[in-house]
């Protein structure tokens, strides 16, 4: 955890003064940068990456006319504590009061301000979270959603990547978020106000590709009446996203790759090249390296491709992310329905957790969105989710199976499922949840033994998220 980051202003203060920051520093945790009334510069302050400021303030009122100025220019507001000395009039004491967050007149404890300031910042945020809390505001990068340390390091590298015109390679399973990383790079470059053009090289017929992406003039073939703009043209000046680049014939390569070096194309049955001021990134589900070796996809394209490379790293490698994914989706359903948002319960979000997502990002909001339309209660458990073939298999005779058979494990997916449920919803105590099952203390614990269903909450976890019901 990293501790909160202070500023104090006052360091040409009353020498009792700034060792309340020494003694904040090394008693309470905090990280203090010290700077004089003296030093003060508003650009300076308005770029810092305090997480709080704490001011000493005395009866100097260019000390107050600057102090107000920063307070009431700042375009991130931070948390703001003041610190009035004893000889400060009552017109300043009220013109800063009324635009602090808190204050306190000297004499006064470094205690006392040490907890005034913790009640402000509220608990130490982790490297990860303070990264994407700026990532989020500097960029505005709210729609990757991630408290994944080694994604976030990924992300930060986005806004570098964007202030580049070299070519983009996005690599990553299917579902991870490629084109939004695509989209994303787009929105911070210089071309954010031109188009962004997005294609799925495999949903495309081979005899079509070139033509889709380079166009084509009149004549050019049987039926063109008519010329045709490619899409390359369509992102001039802009961006064009390839997806699945490996899908592309090796003589939609090779044309690609005449874009690339020389920002030059011909459509198809013209007699004369076109320039190109169209950014082009592309992403990839496949092993490009095989493909490769294989014959199937040409190395000095990828070459020309590899220039930058963001990999998206699958959910399973961040399941930490999972319940942040589906807070956005359920605020997003409740949003789009006018209705109130749904809560998971803890053993809803323990089974979202343990499940390895193969269709990644996209296979979870899928099923969110369908669990938060069909369900009607406002909580939503385990039994309201189907993830994966065991769960949206229904209950037949098939598959060869006795009657016996299958009736026992019909029998015991449901005694595990309800037996979880019910520890789940007591929080472990077993008999109260015996009782609400109305079975006897002791067999009620042997089927928890005999399922070894995990009656602990979760670890980590707050049970006052809104996010999560109390079940």
């Amino acid at each position: 955890m990293s501790p909160h980051r202070l500023l104090f202003i006052g360091a040409d203060a009353a020498p009792s003064q700034v060792g309340v920051s020494t003694q904040l520093a090394e008693a309470e945790g905090f990280h203090v940068h010290q700077i004089s009334w003296s030093a003060l510069e508003l650009e300076s302050l308005r770029h810092s990456e305090a997480h709080a400021v704490l001011a000493v303030i005395g009866s100097v009122h260019e000390q107050i006319r600057r102090f107000l100025a920063y307070l009431r220019e700042r375009p991130v507001p931070m948390p703001t504590l003041a610190i009035f000395q004893a000889e400060a009039g009552q017109t300043e004491l009220r013109a800063v009061a009324e635009v602090v967050d808190d204050f306190v007149v000297i004499p006064v404890q470094a205690s006392e301000i040490a907890c005034r300031l913790r009640r402000m910042l509220g608990p130490v945020p982790s490297e990860a979270e303070a990264l994407r809390a700026r990532l989020n505001q500097e960029y505005g990068l709210t729609q990757i959603v991630t408290q994944n340390p080694a994604f976030l390091k990924i992300i930060e590298t986005i806004p570098k990547i964007a202030s580049s015109e070299a070519a983009v390679l996005i690599t990553g399973e299917t579902g991870v978020g490629k084109e939004l990383c695509a989209r994303a790079i787009h929105h911070l470059s210089d071309r954010h106000a031109h188009p962004f053009i997005p294609m799925d090289c495999g949903a495309l017929p081979e005899n079509l590709m070139e033509n889709e992406i380079f166009g084509h003039v009149r004549g050019a073939y049987t039926g063109a009446d008519v010329g045709q703009r490619g899409l390359v043209a369509l992102a001039e000046k802009g961006t064009l996203f390839l997806d699945e680049v490996d899908s592309l014939t090796l003589s939609a390569q090779a044309k690609l790759l005449r874009l690339l070096q020389e920002r030059s194309y011909r459509p198809l049955g013209g007699d004369r090249f076109c320039r190109s001021d169209a950014r082009v990134i592309a992403a990839t589900n496949g092993n490009l390296e095989q493909l490769l070796k294989d014959g199937k996809f040409r190395r000095d394209l990828y070459y020309r491709l590899d220039i930058l490379q963001i990999h998206i790293p699958p959910l399973r490698e961040r399941r930490g992310d999972i319940a942040l994914l589906a807070q956005r989706v359920l605020d997003s359903v409740a949003q789009d329905s006018r209705g109130v948002r749904k809560r998971l319960t803890n053993s809803a979000l323990r089974k979202l957790e343990f499940h390895d997502w193969p269709g990644n990002v996209r296979e979870l909001f899928n099923v969110l969105q369908r669990a938060a339309i069909l369900s009607e209660a406002p909580e939503l458990g385990p039994q309201d989710f189907v993830i994966g073939s065991e769960d949206a298999k229904p209950l037949s005779a098939g598959n060869g199976r006795k009657f016996r058979l299958a009736r026992a494990q019909a029998i015991e997916k449901f005694e595990k499922a309800y037996v979880a449920e019910l520890m789940e919803k007591h929080r472990g105590n077993i008999t109260r949840a015996a009782l609400e099952a109305g079975k006897d203390r002791r067999a009620f614990g042997r089927l928890v033994g005999k399922y070894q269903v995990e009656h602990r909450a979760l670890p980590n976890r707050d049970i006052n998220d809104p996010l999560l019901g109390r079940d």
